[in-house]
């Protein structure tokens, strides 16, 4: 049984490590403060970062941004933070071992962005529904000679929610004196879609060198809305292979939860014994390689 101070320790000493990474993210990778404002609301990801907890820092502002929670991504460390400590706390309080407390935080805390990644995917999935639909509207807007940034606040009052967010996003910055190809760039990286990466590179090109936007813009949202069609008939012929491999990994920590509630005793051996923890170690390690090498072979985009 574990001893109360040892649970406050090991609560106080991953709440203070992990909270001094998001210190420590926010000095190494400090934002200028002479930057000017506009460049400030289209997003840190403008000027990518180098390095591991550079890397780090722009996948987690990036799916804070595409998740369209209304935080930022300090807000999302800490609280995932205070999901692993709340997680390990909770087992050590049940009388778990002090290693299978830190594997128990550790899961909870790569849960929550697991979740946050999901509410990110899902969001962006139901992006790509609207956005061919908004890209007819504004390319109908200048056809009918409205300028472009017109064309986004007329789009963005009609289509759905996440694009017309981000449309009226788009449009505010246009109107406040940001360059075209900086805007376009900015809004490429909060929404990581392929769709939306060849309409901001068609309108940058377009703003430079000129050319009938409304024409091009039509065209491409036939070929976004035909991409998505193929898209969907790939998702559907590989959907077994994706609930077998959820089920795989369902099915395990099922077991493993139930044997942790039925039958503590039985396997306490299992991380006491030297065998037991490799075998341990050799089914993470073999159940990460064969989620990897799944997700490869199912992989949709080329």
């Amino acid at each position: 049984m574990i001893e109360p101070i040892e649970i406050v320790i090991f609560a106080c000493f991953t709440f203070g490590f992990l909270l001094g990474c998001v210190v420590v993210r926010r000095v190494t990778v400090p934002v200028s403060t002479t930057a000017p404002v506009l460049k400030k609301r289209a997003g840190r990801s403008l000027a990518k970062t180098a390095g591991v907890l550079g890397k780090l820092d722009d996948w987690i502002e990036n799916t804070t941004i595409r998740s369209g929670l209304p935080t930022d991504a300090a807000t999302q460390l800490v609280a995932a933070t205070a999901v692993a400590v709340l997680s390990g706390v909770a087992a050590g309080v049940g009388g778990l071992s002090l290693p299978v407390m830190v594997w128990i935080a550790l899961a909870g805390f790569i849960a929550y962005w697991l979740v946050l990644y999901v509410l990110a995917f899902r969001r962006q999935k139901k992006f790509v529904e609207y956005f061919p639909t908004a890209i007819d509207m504004i390319a109908r807007s200048v056809q009918a000679g409205e300028s472009f940034e017109e064309a986004l606040e007329t789009a963005s009052r009609t289509v759905a929610e996440p694009v017309a967010g981000e449309l009226k996003r788009l449009a505010q910055e246009l109107e406040l004196g940001m360059r075209v190809s900086t805007s376009m760039d900015a809004f490429g990286r909060r929404n990581c879609l392929t769709e939306v990466k060849i309409f901001a590179n068609t309108v940058s090109l377009h703003s430079e060198m000129g050319g009938r936007l409304a024409e091009t813009l039509g065209r491409l949202a036939e070929v976004i809305r035909m991409r998505s069609d193929y898209l969907r008939k790939i998702r559907s012929a590989t959907s077994l292979g994706r609930f077998a491999a959820i089920g795989i990994v369902l099915g395990g920590l099922f077991v493993l939860g139930y044997m942790l509630i039925v039958h503590p005793d039985y396997i306490k051996k299992l991380w006491e014994s030297e065998w037991g923890l490799r075998l341990v170690y050799y089914g993470i390690a073999s159940e990460i390689l064969g989620l990897v090498w799944v997700a490869t072979t199912l992989k949709q985009e080329y």
